[in-house]
């Protein structure tokens, strides 16, 4: 998995807010569990420092970003995309004059991502990614992504890089899209691109 732009997002506002809830949670923990009770400002200031909340703030951002930023995805402005999609594309490599069958597999935290895009002939997975919310119920997905062809592709498949551009309506979880590759040889001046659209379906 790679890290993932999310426009829009204010990540200090919300690393802000997770740093004063395992603060909040700290104090609680040295009043009622380890019955210290700071008598001063400055007790909570020497509390502060002996690393409590670090430590809770470390395990509270893990846990936010694995599963809790799920259940305020709506509000953070990220959807949520994991899950495993099929369906179908075609491509200008052989004129769009046949569909093909695709699976999409998503998996998502809050701050990494991972896209991978398998073919009977080659898989692909992704190095960077961009995320934007369109309203209450569009988000645009922007990837690169890495190609390699399986074994009995090689012949008419080379490695190559690529970018994909979908859109996704979180209503029906059915997204849109298109892609184009970069193939780029020893030999510049035979450089190939190709382009295809796709269109799929959270199974």
């Amino acid at each position: 998995m790679h890290g993932y732009v999310r426009a829009g997002v204010n990540l200090n506002k919300i690393y802000l807010f997770l740093f004063l809830v395992s603060l909040t949670i700290s104090i609680f923990i040295s009043h009622f569990i380890r019955g210290l009770k700071p008598e001063s400002f400055i007790d909570y200031i020497k509390f502060i420092f002996q690393g409590y909340p670090f430590i809770i703030f470390g395990a509270l951002y893990a846990t936010f970003d694995k599963w809790l930023w799920k259940l305020f995805s709506k509000w953070l402005e990220i959807a949520n995309l994991n899950g495993k999609y099929q369906g179908t594309f075609r491509t200008s490599h052989d004129n769009f004059t046949k569909e093909r069958e695709f699976t999409l597999e998503i998996e998502q935290t809050f701050s990494k991502i991972s896209i991978k895009f398998l073919t009977e002939t080659s898989s692909s997975e992704s190095l960077s990614a961009y995320m934007e919310k369109k309203g209450n119920n569009k988000v645009i997905l922007v990837y690169n992504y890495q190609n390699e062809p399986k074994d009995r592709s090689i012949s008419t498949l080379n490695e190559h890089k690529g970018t994909a551009w979908l859109e996704f309506d979180l209503s029906t979880m059915e997204f849109e899209g298109f892609y184009y590759t970069d193939k780029r040889p020893v030999d510049r001046d035979k450089a190939e691109c190709n382009y295809g659209e796709m269109k799929g379906k959270k199974i």
